[in-house]
């Protein structure tokens, strides 16, 4: 019995040190750009597709997606308790 978890453990070692990551994950940039007119939300963002909250995170601001004709997503923030704009929106490129 003892022959059987000792065997087992090497095995279970064995593998552990012989798994490699297949693939690696590669970070790309993302590009920031303040927004000059903050009485709303451009229409050259294209489409609202999705409205998020992250009350943990942010309490009181929601994430506006937006996409354009080019498929490129715009990521703005509304801090909805005190009605403004973020001046920071995120650009993420899609090809």
């Amino acid at each position: 019995m003892k022959k059987l978890f000792v065997l087992i453990i090497l095995i279970s070692i064995f593998f552990g040190f012989s798994c490699r990551r297949t693939s690696s994950v590669s970070e790309g940039e993302l590009k920031r750009i303040d927004v000059q007119d903050l009485k709303g939300i451009p229409a050259e963002f294209g489409s609202l597709i999705a409205v998020t909250t992250t009350e943990e995170i942010a309490p009181g601001w929601a994430q506006l997606w937006f996409q354009d004709d080019e498929k490129t997503i715009r990521l703005a923030f509304i801090k909805y308790t005190e009605n403004r704009i973020a001046e920071e929106v995120l650009i993420i490129p899609r090809y």
